[in-house]
């Protein structure tokens, strides 16, 4: 990725003025051919790569995994995909059909199928391999290829889909192009789209979901829920992502109420010093335990609005800064025991707030119709609390396609 990023900015440069003329994403077979013909000169590029690093480094990882004596093991995966979306090709700027992308699946499935009657009998069935996916139709196809060869436990990587800061002003689903109103962030379509897919496309061929899946790299609060519901019949759903420890250290923190947000250290200060929040009153233990040991100046914090109203900047948190020495746990030191104070609680808090979440889901988890109710309810109370109108709209889309309404 780090590799060919320049050449896909200079790439993704020149689709956003062909798009600039056309009006709106790209679609499939819109692109000039010389753009065309180079996008697909990195794609082939990058795929040979990715199947070379894989070949040199499988043998190895296997050996790592099983000298830990583990008791689920991550299986084989092709990382083309996701390196694809990474340098910004999209299926609509690549020649490809859905059997090009099916072809992928099938050989990790295959490879899935060998390699797991070669486990020792305890790992064999708990042997999770990494389906991927663009959209959904291509994790439908995942999702009936990994069926048809008897893989029960399966995890799909959904770092990209997360990483991704792009917005669209269209989805692709069964070939059917569906426009949307306005752009919206690729993170949370493709996200429940292809969650939304692979259930589907694993129903339609087993006649049953998956017994277990694992979310790789998806830590966001909100979209947790939307998976959840996407992937209904399926009772083992497990999640990892470094998300939770990389926003702790950046500044931003998990809530579960009143809606399933993240929320900029800055912002929280700022809050705190106008007014709108009385109190930093988190019941989680790592709050409670840092604000006993470092107590918020709450009137410090109020004198320095009073003075001057203004938004809290990041400098403001900064040692030297007026907020610095009024918000302990929101500050910003540059290195030392606070620091690491500061960042080991805030890690805590932000995955005390995924496990809140995690319960609300299994409390109500009993039946569809309950899970669905829930849900909504979450979506409804993001919608009232977020600031962005753009994320609210695809949020309220993806859950209509999670719940298998009518788009």
């Amino acid at each position: 990725m780090k590799k060919y990023a320049g050449d896909a900015s200079t790439l993704l440069q020149a689709v956003r003025k062909e798009e600039k003329k056309l009006r709106h994403s790209a679609r499939p077979g819109e692109l000039s051919k010389p753009l065309a013909a180079g996008i697909v000169e990195l794609a082939g590029k990058a795929q040979s790569e990715a199947l070379e690093n894989r070949e040199k480094g499988e043998a190895a990882l296997k050996k790592q995994q099983l000298e830990i004596g583990p008791t689920r093991m991550i299986g084989v995966e092709d990382t083309t995909m996701a390196l694809w979306l990474s340098l910004n090709l999209e299926p609509e700027y690549l020649p490809y059909t859905r059997n090009d992308y099916r072809r992928i699946n099938e050989v990790v499935a295959l490879r899935a199928a060998a390699e797991r009657k070669a486990l020792p009998a305890e790992l064999a069935g708990s042997y999770y391999p990494v389906a991927s996916a663009l959209s959904y139709d291509i994790a439908y196809d995942a999702g009936q290829v990994f069926a048809e060869q008897g893989l029960r436990r399966i995890s799909m990587g959904f770092g990209a889909y997360m990483a991704d800061d792009h917005y669209t002003d269209h989805v692709i689903i069964r070939e059917r192009l569906i426009e949307l109103k306005g752009l919206m962030p690729n993170r949370y379509l493709r996200t429940v789209l292809a969650a939304k897919g692979f259930w589907d496309g694993y129903r339609k061929k087993a006649g049953r979901p998956p017994e277990a899946f694992h979310f790789l790299g998806l830590g966001a609060p909100i979209m947790i829920g939307l998976v959840a519901l996407s992937s209904w019949g399926t009772t083992e759903l497990t999640f990892d992502a470094t998300s939770p420890i990389k926003d702790a250290v950046e500044g931003t923190l998990y809530v579960s109420k009143p809606a399933y947000l993240k929320i900029r250290t800055q912002k929280s200060a700022l809050r705190l010093a106008s007014g709108k929040g009385k109190s930093w009153d988190c019941p989680c233990p790592f709050c409670r335990d840092f604000v006993k040991k470092h107590p918020f100046d709450y009137e410090k914090g109020s004198a320095w609005y009073k003075a001057k109203p203004a938004d809290a900047k990041a400098a403001d948190l900064a040692p030297g800064g007026a907020l610095y020495g009024a918000y302990p746990l929101l500050s910003e030191p540059k290195g030392g025991e606070m620091r690491k104070a500061v960042t080991f609680a805030r890690m805590g808090h932000n995955h005390w707030v995924l496990q809140d979440i995690m319960a609300e889901l299994k409390k109500n988890a009993t039946s569809l119709i309950k899970l669905k109710k829930h849900i909504e309810g979450v979506v409804s109370a993001y919608e009232a609390n977020t600031a962005s109108e753009t994320f609210a709209s695809a949020v309220r889309f993806a859950y209509k396609l999670a719940a298998g309404e009518k788009i």
